[in-house]
């Protein structure tokens, strides 16, 4: 299930920034349904391990 709500002290998952509006999926908060989709397709191909390298490796393009 995935729920939104405005929490401003959330770090997404995936790339780290902050969260004007979260997106959980899997108890985890994302920023955007980018930086979601992108976690969901390294989960679905067994590579979270991606994650191990550094705590929050996604890069946030959507202030580039």
């Amino acid at each position: 299930m995935i729920e939104a709500e405005v929490i401003s002290d959330l770090k997404c998952f995936h790339c780290g920034e902050n969260c004007e509006e979260v997106n959980w999926f899997e108890d985890k908060s994302f920023c955007c349904h980018g930086c979601q989709t992108v976690y969901e397709i390294l989960n679905t191909n067994n590579l979270c391990e991606y994650y191990n390298f550094n705590q929050t490796p996604g890069v946030q393009l959507k202030n580039t």
